[in-house]
């Protein structure tokens, strides 16, 4: 059976847009000019895809790792993409600095040249607690985008279509994303793995008998709200954990405690999220501060991804050393530019 990863149909695309627009997450009905964007970007996707599964049959390694970044969206089109400053990231043209592509990017080639090499021009900054560039690197978007690819580095988002960056879900925890996981990103996230394992055992075996497993790993890189509505939202929680079942959560090199060649890998547990307190002086201080009102229930506290890295910090970027959960002693605020600490009790 041929390996198949096909783009969604107009009808399909319509109905998971009118889903997300009567739950207030995009902009009216869909048209058609979005649908023509979406398939455009398809391509782009499935180009990169493909690169990636290339460079699967060229490592070393038997064991295969592909990385998968959990995104939220799409960056907003209102139909005129040329005139707009927007970066899609598979997009090699649009080359609109974008933390989705150079906080990975950063990491994982801090890791293939770790300090001590020569060739190492990343380090961590203890200061700022971030991956910073030595000088300048040269390499232009598709170049970036040909090392993440070649690392096994991928990003899937939740939705296939920009959605509002100002609504209730930014505010609260209390809807419900499970409607969407179920109905579009649960199949969207198995079909690519399907097709990345598939298309890698096919072009394995023209060339060696060897046998080629890959594994899958993941973290969340959506926007703070959205990834603990997606962890511990009491519908939520359970279908993420249906569809990530058998894959397990990237591991994060936490590089403040490490300055050799020899990494020490840690996954972050993020404990200091079973408990409630450190959830209610989150919400509070967020709730006080913008004068929002938050709604803890149906919000759950327990949840079985504990371990699941949300990889951007409290501005808003990607970030893979100083992100939301990577502290398991403080809980770690930003807003309006003003920085507090809550010291974790339990």
């Amino acid at each position: 059976m041929a390996c198949e990863l096909e783009p969604l149909s107009w009808k399909k695309f319509e109905e998971y847009h009118r889903i997300a627009w009567e739950n207030g997450w995009t902009y009216g009905p869909a048209h058609t000019e979005l649908y023509l964007e979406y398939l455009k970007n398809w391509e782009y996707f499935i180009t990169y895809v493909d690169k990636l599964i290339y460079g699967l049959n060229h490592v070393s390694k038997q064991n295969k790792c592909i990385k998968i970044l959990i995104g939220e969206a799409p960056p907003f089109w209102a139909g005129n993409s040329e005139q707009e400053d927007r970066s899609y990231f598979y997009n090699e043209k649009q080359t609109r600095g974008s933390t989705w592509l150079n906080a990975p990017f950063k990491y994982f080639h801090y890791l293939e040249y770790p300090e001590g090499c020569s060739n190492n021009q990343i380090y961590f900054d203890a200061s700022k607690k971030s991956l910073t560039f030595k000088k300048p690197i040269s390499s232009d978007k598709p170049s970036r985008l040909d090392f993440l690819a070649q690392q096994g580095v991928i990003l899937l988002d939740i939705f296939p279509f920009p959605i509002r960056q100002v609504t209730k879900i930014r505010e609260t925890v209390t809807a419900d994303f499970s409607v969407h996981l179920n109905k579009y990103f649960r199949d969207f996230y198995n079909k690519v793995k399907s097709y990345i394992i598939c298309e890698a055992k096919a072009k394995a075996k023209t060339k060696t008998k060897t046998k080629t497993n890959v594994q899958f790993k993941y973290a969340l890189v959506t926007p703070i709200f959205t990834g603990l509505q997606i962890l511990y939202g009491s519908k939520s929680k359970f279908v993420f954990k249906n569809m990530v079942n058998g894959d397990s959560p990237m591991d994060i090199v936490d590089f403040s405690s490490e300055t050799t060649v020899n990494f020490t890998i840690e996954t972050y547990q993020g404990q200091f999220f079973n408990a409630a307190n450190s959830f209610r002086n989150f919400f509070g201080k967020i709730a006080f501060d913008e004068k929002v009102d938050i709604k803890l229930d149906p919000f759950e506290v327990e949840c079985p991804h504990s371990s699941t890295p949300i990889l951007m910090d409290t501005s808003g970027n990607v970030n893979f050393s100083n992100f939301f959960n990577s502290d398991v002693t403080k809980l770690t605020v930003k807003i309006n530019d003003s920085e507090m600490d809550e010291e974790d009790s339990e």
